[in-house]
């Protein structure tokens, strides 16, 4: 019997690598980067000094500064000009991009203490917030003053606020003319408002027959050319919509959801969720699927003709045009050596069986319990052979009620010394779960398939 851990991803907590610890960001011309670090990295996702960064193109920090009137982790946007950064949140602020020195802030009123979505007009003219009610404020990027508002026009106040908190906008993009602004919501709508002659209406008919865009809030709204918008959930689905017509024109399954879309170069879409991606190629196409990572995202980037993600982990890199992921130099989640052979779980989260000079790799995958959403955080993972019987514990700690925790597991077992994939099974601390992890039920899914 050989077993090996991997405990509490103690090597990651010390990386020193600036690119390590960003929260959010934004692309920066010649390949770097500027976004928000948290001061000190132990402190994990519970960040008591967050503080906003430049890293360059090889992810070496350049300028570091506190911004005392920001200090939530929210989105960041740069002008055209490239002369000013923009940083969302609960206060909205214009940002030198030379000196990171604030030029002015505006205190941004949602409905809810979440994280506000943020947009750019094309031209640089225009920052879209959001507002209460289900409504949209213009503010002018010269002073961050409003300039019109957008109100709802299927929106009535009531007495209970229900309607103000699933009204409420998630997403926002503005179309490439900059002639019309797209709205998702938390209630899973998506509208289109024409800003010229206010006009707006409802995009309707889902991928599952309902009546809403998505099951869940929007969080992602990417137009791709004038007349298709691209609209992404926490509910596993992107859908892809026609302007000119009244029904979705395709819809995309992806597992764990999405929480931001972004446009890179070579006509890539980059569709994020908590721990994964999805490569899409014009014509909204899926062409690689990027995931699972170890754990949360916390930095993506592109250089050149490379797209990057990192994780607290390591950083893992594919090549943007095929989407084809490039060699890690990371060290291995955990390894395993007997007489003849080396197990390994890289941190793809595969497992490579190493015998006599050959690499085999096994499916499915490792994934920790709610690694796909972020749930969970990852504690570590264990190989052990017993027998004929290879098997691999992947461990988090997930929340189960407001103060109290619990670590889950999933074990994944193989025939050895065939590498047949056998079973995989949820377990709570030394118990068995009948409530088995999505990754796990996946898995479950993949023995009866053909």
């Amino acid at each position: 019997m050989h077993a090996l851990t991997l405990a509490a991803f103690c090597a990651f907590l010390g990386l020193t690598s600036a690119a390590s610890g960003l929260r959010s960001g934004a692309a920066l011309p010649g390949g770097g980067w500027a976004g928000w670090q948290c001061l000190t990295p132990e402190d994990g996702p519970h960040c008591r000094v967050p503080v906003f960064v430049q890293l360059n193109a090889s992810g070496q920090g350049e300028r570091r500064q506190q911004v005392p009137e920001s200090r939530t982790f929210g989105p960041v946007l740069r002008h055209p000009n490239g002369r000013t950064l923009y940083l969302g949140g609960f206060t909205l602020v214009a940002l030198d991009s030379a000196t990171l020195k604030a030029r002015w802030s505006v205190a941004l009123s949602g409905p809810s203490r979440e994280t506000e979505p943020l947009a750019l007009s094309p031209d640089g003219r225009f920052l879209a917030v959001a507002a209460r009610n289900g409504a949209v404020r213009l503010l002018s990027t010269q002073s961050g003053q409003t300039t019109q508002t957008l109100h709802h026009p299927f929106y009535t106040d009531q007495q209970n606020g229900y309607g103000d908190f699933f009204a409420a906008p998630t997403a926002l993009a503005f179309a490439p003319d900059g002639r019309s602004l797209a709205i998702g919501s938390r209630g899973g709508g998506v509208r289109v408002r024409a800003l010229g002659s206010g006009q707006e209406r409802q995009l309707t008919g889902s991928c599952a027959g309902r009546q809403t865009a998505h099951r869940g809030p929007v969080r992602g709204l990417v137009f791709a050319g004038a007349g298709t918008l691209v609209s992404a959930a926490n509910d596993g689905r992107l859908v892809v919509w026609s302007l000119a017509g009244a029904a979705p024109v395709r819809c995309l399954s992806l597992p764990g959801g999405v929480t931001s879309l972004h446009t890179l170069p070579h006509g890539r879409l980059l569709a994020l969720g908590v721990t994964s991606g999805t490569l899409l190629q014009p014509g909204v196409r899926r062409l690689a699927r990027l995931a699972p990572l170890a754990s949360e995202i916390t930095q993506w980037q592109v250089t050149g003709t490379t797209l990057a993600l990192s994780d607290q982990h390591s950083t893992r890199r594919w090549n943007l045009p095929s989407g084809a992921p490039l060699p890690s130099t990371a060290p291995a989640l955990a390894t395993l050596r007997t007489a003849g052979a080396t197990v390994a779980i890289g941190d793809d989260l595969r497992v490579r069986v190493q015998v006599g000079g050959q690499t085999r790799v096994l499916s499915p995958p490792v994934t920790a319990p709610g690694n796909l959403d972020g749930s969970g955080l990852p504690i570590g993972w264990q190989a052990r052979l017993t027998g004929n019987r290879l098997t691999v514990k992947a461990t988090s700690n997930i929340r189960v009620m407001t103060m109290e925790t619990a670590d889950f597991t999933n074990e994944y077992v193989w025939a050895w010394p065939s590498g047949r994939f056998l079973s995989c099974r949820t377990l709570r601390e030394n118990g068995f779960t009948d409530d088995p992890d999505r990754a796990c039920t996946s898995a479950r899914r993949a023995l009866l398939e053909p």
